[in-house]
């Protein structure tokens, strides 16, 4: 079997190399291309010379892409794995956080600041009617009573009870600011582990969205594989049928060599 290959050649090229090979009238040949269009003019020439013509595909860019495509579909799988225990991680931390905001859940409510934000306010306020009282009566006494002994001793204790609100005012003060910060920790927690839930369940969705694409891309060129295209439908049709011709010639021609020896 005589072989020919035209591979990397443009139409006419083919059609041309396999007519010079075909000179040397050989019964079969092997002609080797590799696009489509050469291959439907080979055959089509090699059947008007009267051969018959059988078209093996080598599937080679297919198995490339098939190739390609099973990398893709083992790394997707990958990744899709990754970020499942990525958001198994975060929902580990998300349930340890649940459990510590039930641990300091007094202190991160609403109410509880509002009532430590009214309880500053009255506070606030006491100070200043103690400033405001003590002030007022050691000057009635000292100057309308003349007592300046009893003025110093009002004075006195107007001071010590405005230094025992204001230690209770900075208590109520630094209190309510920690349990701002706490709450400001957690909600900002809360709010990254979320968006970083979301984003990780709309990236597993993509990767799987791409994933069954993959596979049905795969499906279709291993579908494609075994099934013959139509051009192979037709050349078979044409064997076929140049068979059954020479079939019917040959027998024809017997039937008159018959004839002509029993005359």
């Amino acid at each position: 079997m005589k072989r020919v290959d035209v591979r990397g050649l443009s139409c006419p090229e083919p059609v041309i190399q396999t007519k010079n090979a075909m000179a040397s009238k050989e019964a079969q040949y092997e002609v080797l291309v590799d696009n489509v269009v050469a291959k439907e003019n080979v055959s089509r020439f090699a059947l008007h010379q009267g051969y018959q013509v059988q078209v093996e595909r080598r599937n080679k860019e297919d198995l490339a892409e098939k190739q390609k495509l099973r990398r893709s579909i083992e790394q997707l799988n990958r990744e899709i794995h990754e970020l499942e225990e990525q958001r198994t991680e975060m929902r580990v931390k998300e349930d340890s956080l649940r459990k510590l905001e039930g641990v300091h859940g007094e202190g991160l409510t609403e109410e509880h600041i509002h009532t430590l934000e009214r309880k500053n306010q009255i506070q606030n306020a006491g100070i200043c009617m103690t400033i405001i009282l003590f002030l007022a009566g050691a000057l009635i006494f000292g100057i309308h009573f003349k007592e300046t002994m009893l003025a110093a001793v009002t004075a006195a204790g107007g001071i010590c009870l405005f230094l025992l609100e204001m230690f209770f005012y900075m208590k109520t003060i630094r209190e309510l600011e920690k349990c701002r910060r706490v709450k400001k920790r957690f909600l900002d927690r809360h709010d990254r582990l979320q968006t970083g839930k979301e984003n990780l369940d709309d990236e597993i969705r993509e990767k799987e969205t791409l994933l069954s694409n993959r596979m049905e891309e795969y499906q279709e060129i291993e579908d494609y594989t075994y099934l013959p295209i139509a051009e192979e439908i037709e050349i078979d049709s044409l064997n076929l049928a140049m068979s059954v011709i020479q079939e019917l010639a040959d027998k024809k021609q017997s039937n008159e060599r018959q004839d002509e020896a029993e005359a």
